[in-house]
């Protein structure tokens, strides 16, 4: 007869159930783990330390969309600058999160924050909870909003989308793009409609693909959309539309495909837009890009080349098509 034995893993001290919430790491680096059989149970085990809590200013709770693991994201601004080798786990109630976190390190009135991902609404809303009491912020300044839709696009279509569309993009829908005139983004059904002064059709995305951030140049005349596609309840930001007047017509270019082989062949996407240059050549955007050997994955600000692909700095610096890439970076 085979015996089955039960495998735990453990951190010590232990977590009990009720115990207060609190920010922990491993108590040594690399971290080293205790082994050993007890009965029928294989016991992992390794210690931790308890970290005090960070200030924070300000914790906003809300849907992303980012496929398996990534729907609704919890972000806490921090009021100062943390240790360099600062990267907390959770523990909150009666749950560990040691994965689905990320920590931004901007330099200036940015500020740094961290971020907790994670496809649970519930959850979401009772870690922001438990995080607003651990880090003792204002109950004014905590928002929670999982909604997936938003109401600054037009929706005036008649045609309904597919029941597991993912909402539209929420954020400004309309742009004055240089002598060409207003762009303006419109729901018709299953697309998205981009119409040039309200209308003439420039372009059109389709489900499953949907606008999910963007970015306009100081010069106002390069917008940048960061297109999502919505497959397999995953969704793929790593395509983008430039958009810029070229006398008074719009042009509409598709750039940085996910194929590319931006980073050595490893897989990546972008996480968030930065700043698009003047004459529209070159973006900054945060990459999340799949380590090769496994772990937490890295988001780090880089300034790419638009037409080529071509990684031209790593940093926070973006300046009529010119980087600077001396600034911060962000772990997960």
């Amino acid at each position: 007869m085979i015996k089955l034995l039960s495998v735990i893993f453990s951190l010590t001290p232990l977590l009990a159930v009720g115990e207060d919430s609190y920010f922990f790491d491993y108590a040594t680096k690399p971290r080293v783990a205790e082994k050993r059989i007890e009965g029928e149970v294989f016991r992992i085990t390794m210690p931790i330390k308890k970290l005090a809590p960070p200030k924070a200013s300000y914790i906003h709770a809300y849907h992303q969309g980012l496929g398996r693991g990534r729907a609704y994201q919890i972000q806490v601004d921090l009021a100062e600058q943390p240790a360099e080798d600062w990267f907390p786990l959770l523990k909150l109630g009666d749950e560990v999160i040691d994965q689905g976190i990320s920590l931004t390190r901007t330099e200036g009135e940015a500020g740094t924050s961290f971020h907790v991902e994670n496809d649970d609404a519930d959850k979401i809303r009772r870690w922001t909870r438990l995080l607003g009491e651990l880090l003792k912020v204002p109950d004014d300044q905590i928002e929670i909003d999982l909604t997936e839709t938003g109401d600054k696009v037009d929706t005036s279509s008649k045609a309904a989308p597919p029941a597991d569309q993912p909402k539209y993009w929420n954020g400004v829908a309309k742009w004055q793009l240089g002598q060409a005139g207003s762009l303006r983004l419109k729901m018709e059904g299953d697309s998205t409609v981009f119409l040039l002064n309200d209308e003439k059709e420039v372009f059109r995305l389709k489900y499953p693909e949907y606008v999910a951030e963007a970015i306009l140049s100081d010069d106002g005349k390069s917008l940048a959309l960061l297109v999502s596609s919505h497959q397999g309840g995953g969704g793929n930001r790593a395509t983008l539309l430039r958009i810029r007047p070229v006398g008074e017509e719009l042009q509409v270019d598709r750039l940085l495909d996910s194929h590319m082989k931006l980073f050595k062949g490893r897989r990546w996407w972008i996480s968030n837009l930065g700043a698009m240059s003047n004459d529209g050549t070159r973006l900054l955007a945060m990459f999340g890009v799949e380590p090769p050997e496994g772990g937490r994955i890295p988001y780090n600000w880089y300034t790419v080349e638009l037409a080529s692909g071509k990684i031209l700095g790593e940093g926070m610096s973006i300046e009529n098509g010119k980087t600077s890439p001396d600034a911060g970076r962000e772990s997960k």
